[in-house]
């Protein structure tokens, strides 16, 4: 419908006007929730995939080396659980591609590529190594972590 320019600005005004009387706590509650979404859904995995990285993981990992190099060698001494070997290396990968598409989500506020973007770089990085073409070794469970990742990524609602 094309409404005379007189009568859009009027609508424009009147919304405007409109949006200036809504109490700011109003804003406030949404910015909080925001925030507690972001700190649940991102800083959260992150920071507990690198709590099990230092914390199970063995010495010889790059992330060591940057630790020693900062000065926090000592910081640091992996516990040994050889049963769950496994999961703490794959599960870190996991979290962190959670973490990633749940930051995505948050950003642009619906499923859009942009969240299957972490879970595209992560399967791709696993064929990179398979054929050879990436540092590292291939692992099927970090595969799955990933998918499951994904999985969780879209069953969550972040409107």
């Amino acid at each position: 419908m094309n409404l005379p320019n007189a009568i859009r600005n009027r609508k424009e005004f009147h919304v405007s006007y409109f949006r200036s009387l809504v109490p700011t706590a109003i804003y406030a509650k949404a910015l909080r929730r925001r925030l507690m979404l972001f700190l649940l859904h991102v800083a959260l995995p992150i920071v507990l995939g690198g709590v099990i990285y230092i914390a199970f993981r063995d010495r010889g990992i790059l992330l060591f080396d940057c630790l020693t190099s900062l000065g926090l060698s000592n910081a640091a001494s992996p516990a040994q659980i050889p049963i769950l070997d496994p999961l703490f290396c794959s599960l870190p990968d996991g979290l962190w591609v959670y973490a990633y598409g749940s930051w995505m989500r948050l950003i642009w506020k619906k499923k859009t590529w942009w969240c299957k973007l972490p879970l595209t770089l992560a399967l791709g990085s696993e064929v990179g190594q398979y054929v050879h073409w990436v540092p590292g070794s291939f692992d099927l469970l970090d595969v799955f972590f990933y998918v499951f990742a994904n999985y969780l990524l879209n069953r969550w609602n972040y409107e």
